[in-house]
């Protein structure tokens, strides 16, 4: 091998080394991502933010946590490891836990727990905080009730968590899938044909009592219906009787002025009729009855 070989081999060495050495002084933090460095594989810094970091090569790490929420599911059946119903049936169920760690807590958890042994802590304070909460209800209302149980469980679980002083949050409980012996399969289905019936007996009352109302409130407008047209009928007999009367008192005035006219012309006439008899009389013969007008004074005969 000639010096020329050996000095390219030695400079493709170098090379490398520095690739290397640089590759390893560097590390890359991630969003969502939270970074400590360890320096002879002792913590060496604090938590280090998304980004680049720049570190010593080979005798210096970066280890890397993810404080985005992940999920644990948990499931447990209605055997030897059951929760127990406040009427004492065996249930089991499936729990999804999101829970994610505190970036406050990095370096707790760097120095204290890993990642399995905080899931296994999570996961052991689930089953305890869903038991305690399946606890305070009756295995009839576990279905029903299946969204408040869960809720009750997440801040159980909290409760637990924070009792516990675990750098974790619980973001939220999900129970589903509960799980309980054939036996009460075929109880609930008899509890539910029970209920069913009573449920369309009282639909069917109700419709009854529904109907009885309407045919009473239709009787009672027919008969506010019948008051009115009962009243509108005596008003109208009474405007139709003032009507009569007042016609009647008309006929009646209109007579007594035709009577009255009647004998105004009747005395005119019978006036009119002594007048010529008077303007008849010769003066020489007396009459053996007379009629003095009234206005004049003039004495008239009368045959």
């Amino acid at each position: 091998m000639n010096s020329l070989t050996k000095k390219i081999i030695i400079a493709a060495a170098v090379c490398l080394v520095v690739v290397i050495a640089a590759l390893n002084s560097c590390s890359i933090v991630k969003e969502g991502q939270r970074g400590v460095a360890y320096t002879f594989g002792k913590l060496s810094s604090g938590v280090i933010a998304p980004g680049i970091k720049i570190h010593a090569p080979f005798v210096t790490k970066v280890k890397k946590f993810s404080i985005v929420p992940r999920t644990t599911s948990i499931v447990f059946s209605y055997g030897s490891d059951a929760a127990v119903t406040s009427d004492m049936q065996s249930v089991g169920c499936e729990i999804n836990v999101i829970y994610r760690y505190l970036e406050s807590g990095i370096i707790k958890i760097a120095t204290e727990y890993s990642d399995d042994i905080l899931r296994d802590n999570v996961t052991r304070l689930t089953k305890s905080s869903i038991k305690a909460v399946i606890g305070k209800y009756s295995i009839y209302d576990l279905t029903s009730k299946q969204i408040a149980i869960s809720e009750e469980a997440k801040a159980e679980l909290t409760k637990q968590v924070e009792n516990s002083n675990y750098p974790v949050v619980v973001d939220n409980v999900v129970v589903t899938n509960w799980d309980w012996s054939q036996e009460f399969d075929r109880k609930i289905q008899d509890r539910m044909n029970a209920t069913e019936a009573v449920l369309k007996a009282e639909r069917e009352l109700k419709l009854t009592e529904t109907n009885a109302q309407k045919i009473v409130k239709e009787a009672e407008a027919k008969k506010a219906a019948e008051e009115k047209n009962a009243e509108a009928m005596l008003v109208k007999a009474k405007a139709e009787a003032e009507a009569r009367k007042l016609l009647a008192d008309a006929d009646a005035y209109e007579a007594q002025q035709i009577k009255e006219n009647q004998e105004s012309y009747q005395k005119q006439w019978e006036h009119e009729e002594k007048m010529k008899e008077f303007e008849k009389w010769d003066g020489r013969k007396v009459p053996s009855a007379a009629y003095v007008v009234p206005s004049t004074g003039v004495v008239v005969p009368l045959k």
